[in-house]
């Protein structure tokens, strides 16, 4: 049967590695060790159920990357699955698109979400649903989640009283005649007008990132993935809309994010992104989203041709201390 556009399902773009899948997908902050203990020693008690997912100890994707010590208040918002459990300081609940069918335990929204206070650990990060909890969702609810985290209004959602300054895209829209669709581009626009900046995950196809969105849309920062050797990521959808590339990992070598996880895909290079934009419209509340994207690409340090043959992976792998201190 086919399915009408507006019903087209959409998929996160990251997959995983959990070597502790009886204990819980994640990541795990010191400060987490008592409910660690309680949900193990008390495995019926009410709401043993994913607490805090933050990167724990050293990291080759934060290395790779030059994130410096810190971080700067900002405002986030993850577009993604939804959240489990309770939440801790940083990270919190927007409103649920989906009409309710984002029922069932997910992990993409909470890695995402991770990586970006991993990079800024004083953003503030809001997760608003628009996929399932297998990382399926609707065209028009996306679009809705999208506008709802600009600060533009929803009919039917309550008013965006914090619109975020930087959101985070880990999900695809097919674009199959490589253009961004008419309703998308205006979403994009909107928010860019009101200062911020969209970065999106180009996608694990393998192929071109011009045929995924958002991705594809004027004014979006896309990002692609590379490997721990620094090498653009077979699965990784590259070309030339896409912006800067960040660590990904692969299935050998993914983001070590603790405790015995991993994940790879564009879906984690993309936080990355987002969290070292955060910080930089902090540090830089006068640059616009369009100086902030021109930054972005001119901090990158260029990747040579046999990391990224064809020249794919925009201006190269981002570079968070140059981009928060360009004369650095």
């Amino acid at each position: 049967m086919t399915r009408r556009p507006e019903e087209a399902l959409t998929r996160t773009q990251g997959s995983s590695s959990d070597k502790a899948a009886n204990y819980r997908e994640g990541v795990m902050n010191r400060t987490h060790w008592f409910w660690i203990w309680m949900c193990c020693a008390l495995p019926l008690l009410a709401g043993c159920v994913p607490v805090a997912w933050e990167v724990w100890g050293p990291s080759w994707a934060l290395s790779a990357i030059h994130v410096p010590p810190g971080g700067a208040p900002t405002a986030v918002t993850v577009v993604d699955g939804p959240l489990d459990g309770p939440l801790p300081p940083w990270l919190h609940r927007g409103p649920d698109f989906t009409s309710g069918r984002s029922q069932g335990r997910a992990t993409h929204a909470w890695r995402v979400a991770s990586l970006i206070h991993a990079v800024n650990p004083d953003a503030q990060v809001t997760v608003v649903t628009v996929l399932d909890g297998q990382g399926r969702g609707r065209r028009a609810d996306i679009l809705r989640g999208l506008a709802w985290a600009a600060g533009q209004p929803v009919p039917g959602a309550p008013v965006n009283r914090h619109p975020a300054r930087v959101i985070n895209a880990s999900l695809v829209l097919a674009a199959p005649d490589s253009q961004c669709a008419p309703d998308l581009q205006r979403v994009v626009a909107a928010a860019a007008a009101r200062g911020t900046v969209l970065v999106a995950a180009a996608g694990n196809d393998g192929g071109r990132a011009a045929t995924r969105s958002p991705a594809n849309c004027a004014g979006v920062v896309a990002v692609t993935a590379l490997t721990v050797q620094l090498q653009a990521a077979s699965y990784a959808n590259t070309g030339a809309s896409v912006a800067v590339a960040a660590p990904g990992g692969d299935a050998r070598d993914g983001i070590d994010l603790g405790f015995g996880t991993s994940a790879s895909g564009t879906s984690y290079a993309a936080p990355l992104v987002a969290g070292a934009v955060s910080r930089a419209l902090a540090l830089h509340p006068g640059w616009s989203s369009e100086a902030l994207r021109d930054q972005v690409r001119r901090s990158a340090r260029p990747l040579a041709q046999a990391a990224c043959p064809g020249g794919g992976c925009g201006a190269g792998l981002l570079q968070v201390d140059r981009l928060l201190w360009p004369n650095l």
